[in-house]
């Protein structure tokens, strides 16, 4: 499965893509982050990724600048593109990246601000707003969680603010929820009402079945050759009518166990059990 990682920070930008505009700018970062430099993409692999028939070549050009400078204008409030791009031959371009924008793409391990997406799915998905959930609920597949004001979430994926959450909720949320459960096992949203019972001050809540981090597979891979330990699950703290952003891998896993035989119980009952230590980390929770 192709894949892409780039950071939180940038996710937070694509709401203001179209479908079109998001999928070819997906592929850009993709092609861009599996090459080597100097990157020159051909017309062609962006259309068979996309399966696209039917665009020229110039008009897929001026959908990458366009995009390009909706992104940056976000992420730096300039007009200077993400991508800069030259025009190659008639048949591809040459592509590089303005240096203030680097860190979004040039993913480290040791940084655990940011996210993957599987390309694959995000391309599957054909309505504007179910990618753009898609891509929200994703940056939160390690917690199985995300809480959103209601007023940040159409922000997010810039729905008009005309539209009333009923009317949100029927045509953006519900058919959005369908096509997303394929993606997140379990996908149901649950919504609290503020005191004032505005619209824009309720908060959702997205639970869906997390996912294991590879490192945290690794670590349970590697435990699993001596005996078998139980995980203490823990709830994250929750706060009303705030944003809880998890942008941090969670790890829930212990790291002693005690060894106990027969013949030690008796003197177990009057000296101090062994140490059991049950680490929980919880990271980057920002307010919105």
């Amino acid at each position: 499965m192709r894949t892409l990682r780039f950071s939180n920070e940038l996710n937070k930008t694509l709401g203001r893509l179209c479908a079109r505009e998001l999928d070819i700018f997906i592929v850009v970062c993709y092609l861009y982050q599996t090459s080597i430099p100097p990157v020159i993409i051909n017309y062609s692999e962006i259309r068979n990724i996309l399966n696209m028939k039917g665009s020229s070549n110039q008009s897929i050009y001026k959908i990458i600048e366009l995009s390009s400078k909706k992104v940056a204008s976000i992420l730096s409030g300039t007009e200077e593109p993400f991508f800069v791009l030259n025009a190659f031959n008639a048949k591809s371009f040459s592509i590089s990246i303005d240096k203030r924008y680097e860190q979004f793409l040039s993913v480290q391990e040791s940084n655990r601000k940011y996210m993957t997406i599987r390309l694959d799915e995000l391309l599957e998905i054909k309505s504007k707003h179910t990618k753009h959930m898609y891509c929200m609920l994703g940056q939160f597949r390690s917690t199985g969680m995300v809480i959103i004001r209601y007023k940040d979430f159409i922000d997010r994926l810039a729905v008009p603010t005309k539209y009333s959450f009923k009317e949100v909720q029927a045509n953006i949320i519900d058919p959005a929820m369908k096509v997303l459960k394929k993606y997140f096992i379990n996908l149901h949203l649950d919504e609290e009402k503020s005191k004032e019972r505005a619209a824009p001050n309720n908060t959702l809540y997205f639970y869906f079945n997390k996912e294991a981090t590879q490192k945290k597979k690794e670590i349970s891979d590697s435990t699993q050759t001596t005996s078998p330990k139980k995980e203490k699950k823990q709830k994250p703290k929750q706060s009303r009518g705030m944003l809880y952003e998890f942008e941090q891998n969670q790890y829930d896993f212990n790291i002693l166990e005690q060894q106990l035989n027969e013949c030690d119980r008796k003197k177990l009952m009057t000296e101090p059990a062994g140490e059991s230590v049950d680490s929980h980390s919880i990271g980057g929770i920002g307010y919105e």
